[in-house]
């Protein structure tokens, strides 16, 4: 097996945003017969951005997992008593942990959670 030399290096002028790197690389290889073949090549690097997924909802409005709803059409009173009984569910499961915000509505209420368990 033989290994691939290299003989030149450099860069290559690319856009000014710094996105893209370019490589300019001379190699050269020794094929059969002990000749000496050279090729020059050009090698593209692309600069992705990537965050990781707690960094990436901390940079957006969606600071949460799960968003659940409720809607209800009834008499104010009903509508009170029931809300009641939600909110006693929720505390009585822990799930007031999780719970990072709620908006209320005339017609009911958002319930967003950072974590489902």
């Amino acid at each position: 097996m033989k290994f691939v030399t290299i003989l030149e290096t450099g860069w290559v002028f690319t856009d000014v945003s710094g996105s893209e790197y370019k490589i300019k690389l001379n190699i050269q290889k020794e094929a059969l017969n002990s000749v000496k073949m050279t090729k020059e090549m050009i090698i593209t690097f692309e600069k992705v951005k990537i965050q990781c997924q707690d960094c990436r909802k901390s940079f957006t409005p969606h600071l949460y997992v799960c968003k659940v709803q409720v809607r209800q059409n009834c008499i104010p009173k009903e509508n009170k008593r029931n809300m009641l009984f939600l909110e006693q569910l929720i505390i009585k499961h822990n799930a007031h942990i999780f719970c990072s915000s709620i908006d209320t509505f005339h017609e009911g209420v958002d319930f967003k959670f950072t974590d489902v368990k």
